[in-house]
């Protein structure tokens, strides 16, 4: 018995019951005409979260954020045109990242290309340089032998952004008509019942397991005939290996730097994990005192340019190790690079490895711990509203499994710079990928959207950049509080070298819009705060309602805050110069 389908309704059920088999339950769809066929395969599946975003741009970042949060593979879905163009920004990110998006894009088939159709441009490997792969669908055809081939391809696909995670694209070419009663073709039952059996009988083993990690025997002498070293940890080493990282330092008697885009930053108070360590590298003192015979560095390059130049100047062995095998060093002074899980590394190299004593470990941590105590009393100090003071204050107030998101440019390194190091329960998210100041509202939703109690740090440019994201909160009903940091817009500017051309660095660079923001936030029915004071923020914490979007504006002085910035590293400078001089 022959039955009347709408072969883009077909294509596109068998592609979301295909996501579905490798786990994928959450989809964020943009609103079009061409990818009305994905919209309605979505609708009717049950067991797909969907969440419904009106920018392209906004959209894709949101998907990457519910990845980033539930650490699986996240589908957007857009329709044709410049909305693929718009999902760039996010794709960049998420490639750079390691963060698995898979982007759905709908298109017009060939025969509208090339002849100034509508809304029709070349989308096929649009994101080529910033993708792991690529599959186009044509659903001209609706035959077995087609299903089972595009079945095998998106497998493969799929399987191999689990090794490797990152961006992949899906171009799906539909032609009209897209709605299900618009009927195209007549099927026989017993074909369309082999379609939908192809996800259910083609079995396909995944195992991202990593085989045994052999690690050549000049690197195990490196580390054992090393006098001193110092580990680092980058973004994207898993918190989980906190244990493990410091078990390998404290054999080896290595001092551990955690960098601010790291999930370890909040996994542990022992003294091991240096807490001041961006403000050390600046002291030429400390460098003359501190050599490293070995660097071994997990995960990404550091967020801090003094450590990045600590790294670069000294004539350490230096050891990258992370899961892609990507070299993360600026300064291309890496001695030795390895693919490799950090802690299939760790637990295989610490047998091999001889019990250390250094007897200089203990200076460097009571120096460490005498520069942070000193620059925390400092920042304890000010009664007006620095930047750097922002992360000490809000660490005291933030409950315990709440996630916290820092924005880039100035938010990132006043945080590296200034908040405490040590042992919370709290879950720390940045985009240090391609590290734009784009997108990262979306993100944090995308984050905020998969549990409750999420705060966002950034600045007011990061804001402006994201402000019609903050319509993605009240659609979807998503709890958010974001510490607005409002420096007039380019803030980081006035610390580079740029700064002492005023003229172009006013007109140019630091560009002063002077944005009233409350009137725009209360718009999209978010509550308001304006800070002028910390405690107006203790007040502030005290009445925001969690379940809500709030924003907190805190108002600061760009200039006055550069200042006090010099004065702490010149206080650090005297701090380290004082300990040596003992």
């Amino acid at each position: 018995m022959k039955k009347f389908i709408n072969r883009n309704i077909l294509w596109s059920e068998f592609i979301v019951d295909t996501l579905l088999k490798f786990g994928i339950k959450n989809v964020v769809i943009c609103p079009g005409s061409r990818n009305t066929p994905l919209i309605f395969a979505l609708a009717k599946e049950k067991r797909i979260k969907k969440d419904t975003v009106i920018d392209e741009r906004s959209a894709g970042f949101f998907a990457m954020g519910i990845a980033k949060k539930t650490k699986k593979p996240t589908a957007v879905a857009t329709t044709s045109g410049t909305a693929v163009a718009n999902l760039y920004p996010s794709v960049v990110e998420a490639f750079y990242s390691n963060i698995p998006l898979i982007v759905i894009t709908a298109d017009r088939p060939e025969i509208l290309h090339n002849c100034g159709a509508n809304q029709t441009i070349n989308q096929k490997k649009i994101y080529a340089n910033n993708s792991k792969d690529f599959q186009n669908i044509t659903t001209e055809s609706i035959s077995k032998e087609s299903f089972t081939r595009i079945h095998k391809r998106v497998s493969r696909i799929l399987i191999e952004q689990k090794i490797d995670p990152g961006p992949v694209q899906i171009n799906i070419m539909f032609d009209k008509p897209f709605e299900p009663e618009s009927f195209t073709d007549s099927i026989e039952q017993n074909s369309l019942d082999y379609i939908f059996k192809i996800n259910k009988n083609e079995q396909i083993k995944i195992s991202t397991k990593l085989d045994d990690l052999v690690i050549p025997f000049s690197i195990i002498r490196k580390i054992n005939s090393a006098r001193s070293g110092l580990i680092i940890a980058g973004g994207g080493v898993n918190k989980q290996i906190a244990a493990l990282i410091t078990k390998l330092a404290k054999k080896l008697s290595f001092p551990v730097f955690v960098d601010a885009s790291s999930e370890l930053f909040f996994s542990s108070s022992q003294d091991i994990i240096l807490k001041s360590f961006n403000q050390l590298a600046i002291s030429k003192e400390f460098r003359n005192h501190l050599h490293p015979d070995v660097i071994i560095q997990f995960g990404k390059a550091p967020t801090s340019n003094s450590v990045l130049q600590f790294f670069e100047s000294s004539r350490a062995f230096k050891i990258g190790i992370n899961e892609q095998g990507n070299l993360y060093d600026p300064s291309r002074t890496t001695n030795k690079l390895l693919k490799s899980n950090p802690k299939v590394f760790i637990e295989t190299i610490i047998p091999l490895l001889q019990a250390k004593k250094n007897s200089g470990l203990k200076r460097i941590i009571t120096l460490d711990k005498n520069l942070t105590e000193n620059r925390t009393k400092m920042i304890e100090k000010t009664n007006w509203m620095f930047e750097g003071k922002i992360y000490q204050e809000l660490l005291k107030l933030i409950p315990d499994n709440s996630n916290l998101f820092i924005g880039n440019s100035l938010p990132i390194r006043d945080f590296d710079s200034y908040a405490i190091r040590g042992k919370r329960n709290i879950n720390l998210f940045t985009n240090r990928g391609a590290s734009g100041i784009d997108g990262i509202v979306s993100t944090t939703l995308g984050i905020a959207s998969k549990s409750k109690t999420t705060f966002l740090v950034l600045g007011d440019q990061s804001f402006f950049h994201d402000l019609n994201s903050l319509l993605i909160a009240g659609h979807n009903k998503i709890p958010l509080t974001i510490i607005l940091v409002n420096n007039r817009c380019g803030g980081i500017f006035k610390m580079l070298p740029a700064a002492k051309y005023k003229a172009e660095l006013r007109k140019y660079l630091s560009m002063n819009y002077n944005l009233k923001f409350e009137n725009i936030i209360k718009s999209f029915n978010a509550d308001y705060f304006n800070i002028t004071s910390w405690k107006e923020f203790e007040k502030a914490f005290k009445k925001i309602d969690i379940n809500k979007l709030n924003v907190l504006e805190i108002l600061t002085d760009a200039d006055q805050s550069v200042k006090f910035r010099k004065f702490i590293s010149a206080e650090a400078k005297k701090v380290v110069t004082k300990y040596y001089d003992s």
